[in-house]
């Protein structure tokens, strides 16, 4: 940076920018842009307001734009006029007129300017800022690059695999489900922490939060009105991998879209269901190279709750 300094303020005089400046330096609207370690120290702390931070060559400096006194800019402008005649064999007369452009250059720099300047270059920023396009996704939500598809769809590809071995059928529904589902399950405050808005036919929905209502739907179609008997063979055994959508804040790990995998089973009497189903999470596990070191299996069951209350 030191060398950016020197040539910058002789190009200035003389005139030859072009010539001067060294490969992988430009020649800055202001001529100086860093202060020396040597020069800041010699500074009185009411001098500066930054602290030294590292340049980007091996020098290290202060940023010039902290710098607003006259003596700091004097000092500036000898610190360059000397680099200057010490580096290129320039003359006494040279160097102070080197040193005459830079201290007028600083000091025009601190003349007074319009008081209305900034606040248009904020609303101009401002304006720039609204009619740009964030590349990062929405809040919560995530992009799955090939890497990281391919994971996931290694990941889900055991899902499969596992329901599949249990007899397990795949089904899915539509992302978005109407409002009064799942208020009918868990009540009206669950819109809270729901996507939900008004379509354009007026109609309340919502992207789904899980996937239980929606299987419950599609059951309740499979019923006949007549007799109340489902239209399939029982036990219905059906999966899925649905992505979820959750207004809620944002955690580490935890954001509002979510897959996960369900395995339902309807017409099932008994405990025969949870058996299976503990199983097969069991194989799961095992297919992925998981075994009983790393991970445990806890029941929870309101009837054993129950049992052992009565018993105590």
């Amino acid at each position: 940076s030191s060398q950016a300094i020197a040539l910058a303020g002789v190009a200035a005089v003389a005139g030859t920018a072009s010539d001067m400046v060294p490969r992988g330096f430009a020649l800055a609207p202001q001529v100086f842009r860093r202060l020396s370690l040597s020069q800041a120290n010699a500074l009185s702390p009411g001098q500066h307001s930054s602290r030294l931070v590292p340049a980007a060559e091996s020098s290290v400096g202060v940023s010039a734009a902290c710098l607003s006194s006259a003596a700091v800019a004097a000092v500036v402008a000898s610190a360059v006029a000397r680099q200057s005649s010490k580096r290129l064999g320039i003359g006494s007369v040279q160097r102070q007129r080197i040193a005459g452009v830079l201290a007028c250059r600083s000091a025009a720099s601190q003349a007074p300017v319009d008081e209305g300047e900034p606040q248009k270059k904020k609303e101009g920023e401002k304006k720039k800022k609204e009619g740009e396009i964030s590349l990062d996704p929405p809040s919560g939500t995530r992009d799955f690059f090939p890497e990281e598809m391919r994971q996931q769809r290694w990941l889900f590809d055991k899902f499969r695999e596992v329901a599949t071995s249990y007899n397990f059928q795949e089904y899915d529904a539509p992302v978005l489900e109407k409002v009064e589902l799942y208020e009918r399950k868990a009540g009206e405050e669950i819109t809270e922490q729901m996507y939900n808005f008004t379509d354009k036919e007026g109609a309340k929905v919502t992207l789904r939060p899980e996937m239980t209502p929606s299987l419950a739907r599609m059951v309740l179609q499979l019923m006949r009105s007549e007799t109340g008997d489902i239209a399939a063979t029982l036990p219905l055994k059906w999966y899925s991998i649905p992505q979820c959508w959750r207004f809620e804040t944002t955690q580490r790990g935890r954001k509002r879209e979510h897959y996960q995998w369900n395995m339902d089973m309807v017409g099932v009497q008994g405990i025969v269901a949870e058996a299976e189903l503990l199983s097969a999470v069991v194989a799961f596990f095992e297919s992925v190279g998981i075994t009983s070191k790393e991970v445990g299996l806890k029941v929870n069951s309101r009837k054993v709750l129950g049992a052992v209350l009565e018993k105590a």
